[in-house]
């Protein structure tokens, strides 16, 4: 199964995390975080239109100043005169850049007196029927109109809301009600309602206390001639389109200055907050990323580092030493590693050392138990050729005993020449040949070319003494062969007899014996010599090497030792 590594998992975690984390931010105070904008909008909203109406109240009450002014000021002067109106007026005109035209009418709306009459004053004008004359006439203080057409000049046609009321002006010989009315600019109230009209600020709308418009941005002017300004009317808007309506009184009470805007526009206001949140949110998980990312990096480093240094290690001892940098916990695990690594090197040297100790001390025991059965046979061949006064016979073989021996107990190592094992064999055979006689014969062949070859000590003695012991066996003779070749890269030796052979069931328990390599019993007999050889053999040379037995009843027995080339130094 395929597993996924530390640094894409701490990479998953922290992301998975952080999102995690988002959304459940997103979802616990998402809705509260638009209800917070959403009022945000609106007292910012009321803050624009408070900011509004404090200009409009300012205009607003200084057209009621200047209404007191000339009441006060120039109607009741001792040398008030209808033609002199105009002079006594205009400075404020001048100053009042707001102000339209100041009129002074009768009761019964003839008009007595205007500022700047050059223009051509209609002295024919007859207001009487109109709604703020009427109001001027019914009232006891000053009142604001709705948006109106000032046409009381030949020629020129301006959008005024003015401010009338009842006068006293003076006569001959007296004193006389009348009407002054104010007109103000209805730009003047235009332009502050537009400065803060807009995008998500809203509309302002101006309307009297009636709820008449007085003026709107949106307005269009309806069956109106010659007028050039579009003030008129209020703006059309869906029907189906939900607003929200915010409203203030002007100083007065007279005209009401509302703030409309379309819950759209507010809706707007809150998916322009998401979008900047959903901004926000792809930087931070951006961010998390990268940190993420780094995190995973500098905690996986040491880990890879760690499993490079694992690798080297393995390749074989002494392996290379860890050096994390980093934090504490990673100089820890560095020093427990490095610590672990020496420990283990020290105990792999003290087990190759006790390996190489027992493997020797089982040689030599081997050995041992090799040479103690060898003797044995010699010492009881020698005593009956001695109980049968064959003295003569009975020298050579000590003679030949005695050269066997010393080429035994060399100790020069484990290993010796082809040649010297095969001289070996030869003073074994000659002693052989003294206790049988003529009961068996042999053959030796070795090539040149393994002459000078290294092989294990005592290998080939035992093999022989083996097809002796069972190549004769009841028959009244056998030939035994030694043959020791070259075979591409093995040095071969083969022992082969034409006696008993072996039955069937026997040489399947020897080959599996031999197969398995187990070393024999101490108190094991049948096999000892096959089974003593072939475990030196592997301890020697290696598990691949070793003895092979091939046998036919009644016709043969090969015993055939494989060996690795190895020549001496």
């Amino acid at each position: 199964m395929r597993r996924i590594s530390l640094r894409t998992m701490l990479l998953v975690m922290m992301v998975a995390v952080t999102l995690c984390t988002m959304l459940l931010f997103n979802a616990v105070y998402g809705n509260m975080t638009g209800e917070v904008f959403s009022q945000l909008d609106l007292r910012l909203i009321n803050q624009n239109l408070a900011r509004a109406k404090d200009r409009l109240d300012e205009v607003l009450l200084g057209a009621q100043d200047l209404w007191d002014y000339v009441q006060d000021s120039v109607l009741l002067r001792e040398d008030f005169a209808p033609g002199g109106f105009s002079a006594a007026v205009e400075p404020l005109l001048d100053v009042e850049g707001d102000l339209s035209s100041i009129l002074l009418y009768k009761r019964t709306g003839t008009a007595v007196a205007a500022s700047d009459q050059s223009e051509g004053f209609l002295s024919s004008q007859n207001p009487q029927e109109e709604a703020w004359f009427q109001a001027a006439l019914a009232g006891e203080g000053c009142a604001f109109s709705g948006a109106r057409l000032e046409h009381c000049y030949r020629g020129r046609y301006t959008w005024v809301v003015t401010l009338a009321g009842p006068c006293v002006y003076r006569v001959p010989g007296g004193y006389e009600q009348g009407i002054l009315a104010v007109n103000l600019r209805l730009s003047a109230l235009a332009d502050i309602c537009d400065a803060f009209s807009g995008g998500e600020a809203g509309t302002f709308t101006l309307a009297d206390s009636a709820g008449q418009t007085v003026y709107s941005p949106h307005a269009k002017a309806q069956n109106l001639r010659a007028v050039s300004a579009v003030y008129a009317g209020v703006g059309a808007r869906s029907a189906d389109e939900r607003q929200i309506e915010i409203s203030q009184p002007l100083e007065g009470g007279q005209y009401v200055l509302t703030c409309r805007m379309a819950e759209s526009q507010l809706a707007a206001s809150r998916q322009d907050m998401q979008r900047r949140g959903l901004l926000v949110l792809g930087l931070s998980l951006l961010l998390a990323l990268t940190m993420a990312f780094a995190l995973s990096a500098y905690v996986a480093r040491p880990f890879r580092a760690m499993e490079r240094t694992m690798a080297g290690a393995g390749a074989g001892f002494p392996g290379p030493r860890l050096r994390l940098a980093g934090c504490k916990e990673f100089a820890q695990l560095s020093n427990a590693y490095n610590a672990m690594i020496d420990q283990i090197e020290r105990l792999m040297r003290e087990t190759k050392d006790n390996q190489d100790q027992l493997r020797q001390m089982e040689i030599a025991a081997l050995e041992e138990q090799i040479n103690p059965h060898f003797l044995y046979n010699a010492l009881d061949s020698i005593t009956w050729l001695i109980e049968t006064q064959r003295g003569a016979d009975a020298v050579q073989m000590v003679g030949a005993l005695a050269k066997l021996l010393r080429l035994s107990i060399n100790r020069g190592g484990n290993f010796h020449a082809v040649r010297r094992e095969v001289e070996h064999v030869e003073g074994y055979l000659l002693i052989q040949r003294t206790r049988y006689g003529q009961r068996f014969s042999s053959r030796i062949h070795v090539e040149r070319a393994a002459e000078d070859l290294l092989c294990p000590r005592l290998i080939l003695q035992p093999l022989v003494e083996n097809a002796i012991k069972h190549g004769i066996g009841d028959n009244t003779g056998c030939t035994i062969e030694v043959r020791v070749f070259l075979e591409g890269e093995s040095l071969v030796m083969t022992v082969r007899d034409d006696g008993m052979g072996i039955l069937p069931d026997k040489l399947r328990s020897v080959q599996q014996a031999l197969r398995e390599s187990q070393p024999p019993r101490p108190d094991e007999i049948s096999g000892l010599a096959l089974k003593s050889v072939n475990r030196r053999i592997r301890l020697l040379c290696g598990a691949e090497w070793g003895i092979t037995i091939d046998s036919e009843t009644e016709e043969y027995t090969c015993v055939r030792i494989a060996l690795p080339v190895r020549r001496s130094a």
